[in-house]
């Protein structure tokens, strides 16, 4: 299945998910990484992109958390 019929409004460019360098995509919230993203198709790149991801990610479920956060 295709990323944006996944997700409607996926910014889809060349067959991968658009991101910037901070691997979010064009919706707020919603971050990819690895292969979905484009060229070169290498375990390292999708390490390094999803580890950017993963840490962005969490950011933003912090800053936009409905509920308290523990100390």
């Amino acid at each position: 299945t295709a990323p944006d019929r996944l997700i409607p409004g996926l910014e889809i460019k060349s067959n991968h998910i658009t991101v910037n360098r901070q691997q979010e995509t064009n919706l707020p919230g919603i971050y990819a990484a690895g292969d979905c993203t484009g060229a070169p198709y290498q375990v390292a790149k999708s390490v390094g992109e999803g580890q950017v991801a993963g840490l962005n990610a969490s950011r933003y479920a912090s800053l936009h958390s409905e509920s308290p956060q523990n100390p």
